[in-house]
């Protein structure tokens, strides 16, 4: 079942992932999200944060995990099915998931995503989602998203953009982290980093996975 939103049309953005997504590997999409979703998403967000729910994020995974300044700037939390504005974000990826399933057999079995806060300065160091090394009994991450939770009118000035890197293009794909904006991508193949920003800049970032062990 499609979860409702006031004033949007959730069906339609999901026809549109499906019709964009395959070719090029990406989709943009603006406002995707209502604008009394996303402010309780950013409550939600700082809220955690005050109660020191947020830690430094790292990079790898397993054995491999390490915190690096020098690579990754920003706090993190998983998001809950127990906090409520989370729990609404959830299952609107989850009937993305699903949708994506039915139209293309990718076998995703799982979403995951986190909250992210990236302070002035803060920056993630251009990478590519999907783990190098294959499966590793956790599946695979094969579609990624970010939602933006800024205030509104996100200044121009304010940089914190994230870029794309598509092999074959001279230029990369800048995506301006305006609050409800929605981005869906490929994990397996598309290099992308976090410039820094001037201002805090809040997000969640979710990928969804593969059946693992």
């Amino acid at each position: 079942m499609i979860p409702a939103l006031s004033g949007h049309d959730w069906p339609a953005l999901i026809e549109r992932v499906l019709a964009v997504l395959p070719e090029p590997g990406w989709v943009v999409l603006p406002d995707a999200l209502p604008a009394d979703l996303v402010a309780a998403l950013r409550e939600e967000l700082v809220a955690r944060d005050a109660a020191g729910v947020l830690h430094a994020a790292g990079i790898g995974r397993g054995a491999a995990h390490q915190v690096r300044g020098s690579v990754r700037g920003d706090r993190i939390a998983w998001l809950q099915a127990s906090w409520p504005a989370a729990a609404r974000y959830l299952a609107l990826m989850d009937s993305l998931r699903q949708a994506l399933n039915r139209a293309f057999f990718l076998g995703l079995d799982e979403y995951e995503a986190h909250y992210a806060c990236y302070e002035p300065g803060g920056f993630y160091r251009r990478h590519v989602d999907r783990h190098a090394g294959g499966a590793d009994g956790q599946g695979q991450r094969v579609i990624s998203t970010v939602c933006y939770l800024s205030e509104p009118g996100w200044p121009a000035d304010a940089g914190g953009e994230l870029l794309l890197h598509p092999e074959g293009h001279d230029d990369p794909v800048r995506v301006r982290p305006e609050g409800g904006t929605l981005l869906v991508f490929r994990s397996d193949n598309l290099p992308h980093e976090v410039l820094a920003a001037n201002r805090q800049r809040l997000s969640i970032a979710g990928w969804m996975r593969t059946r693992g062990d």
